[in-house]
């Protein structure tokens, strides 16, 4: 059948013998036609295009700023910056660093914390200085604070310090260590109990391991067990001072505690994996 208002040549729609479609094909004028058809939408979606573009240009504009904007703010990774005090007078010289966070709003709970930890404590020490001070000795009183970055990772900190300290007067000179363990994604404070599952007997086995350890790295003239055993008893307070990394504890038996003053701070590490044979999986948490 041909013939119709387009000028297409149509054929029936049947199916031949072999189940297949019949088709059809255009007539010359129905080219022709399509041509013309085909260039007036063509300078349609133009001048479409170029009314929307004006239309719409102030808001391009502005989203394309927006992007170039957004593409290039830099990502500040945390960092640790050093903060100094350094205070001297007749009687006495203090030195102190400590870390501060950097790189988040959330950080100013920890940094805070660490500053008027170490602002108390420098007034301690210069009360003390004042109160105290024998102007016969001729010695000058001092306090002198550093750390040591044990991990940071941007969600974690686990920092170590160390204090040494005289007040004129004194025998001799002290030190001491302090950590500070810190969850800067949770914004909290990480506790030795958080490392290990909740009635998890951890502290006998640190006490035991605490024991091993010392008996091996220690001096045999000043090992005792007179020491040693009071100051790793399975107690929380016997284990105030604790660092980590990812892969072991780091305790931290300041002096006195495990021993005579003469051998100073002890230090011991437990591969994480040693206290998870010790206590089970699942009871230690990294």
């Amino acid at each position: 059948m041909e013939g119709s208002r387009n000028g297409y040549r149509k054929s029936l729609l049947n199916f031949d013998g072999e189940s297949r479609l019949v088709g059809s094909t255009p007539t010359p004028s129905a080219i022709k036609c399509m041509k013309k058809n085909s260039f007036i939408v063509v300078i349609s979606l133009i001048v479409t295009l170029v009314s929307g573009f004006f239309i719409y240009r102030d808001w391009l504009i502005k989203l394309l700023s927006d992007y170039q904007k957004s593409s290039n703010v830099a990502v500040v990774a945390p960092i640790i910056k050093d903060v100094e005090v350094d205070e001297k007078t007749d009687t006495y010289e203090v030195q102190v660093k400590y870390p501060e966070f950097q790189g988040s709003d959330s950080f100013s709970t920890p940094n805070d914390f660490i500053k008027k930890e170490f602002q108390k404590n420098i007034a301690d020490f210069t009360k003390d200085t004042e109160e105290n001070f024998i102007a016969e000795v001729g010695a000058s009183s001092y306090f002198q604070v550093d750390y040591e970055v044990v991990m940071f990772t941007g969600e974690v900190a686990s920092i170590r310090f160390k204090t040494d300290y005289y007040v004129a007067g004194m025998a001799h000179p002290n030190s001491y260590y302090e950590s500070f363990n810190y969850d800067l994604k949770n914004n909290k404070q990480i506790l030795l109990a958080d490392l290990f599952s909740p009635g998890s007997d951890y502290l006998s086995v640190l006490s035991n391991l605490s024991r091993e350890s010392l008996k091996i790295q220690m001096d045999p003239g000043y090992f005792s067990e007179d020491f040693v055993n009071p100051g790793t008893e399975p107690k929380e307070e016997n284990f105030p001072v604790f660092n980590f990394t990812k892969d072991k504890l780091i305790i931290t038996f300041n002096p006195y505690q495990v021993g005579p003053g003469a051998v100073g701070a002890q230090f011991i590490e437990i591969p994480f994996n040693e206290l998870v044979d010790a206590l089970g999986r699942g009871e230690v948490i990294k």
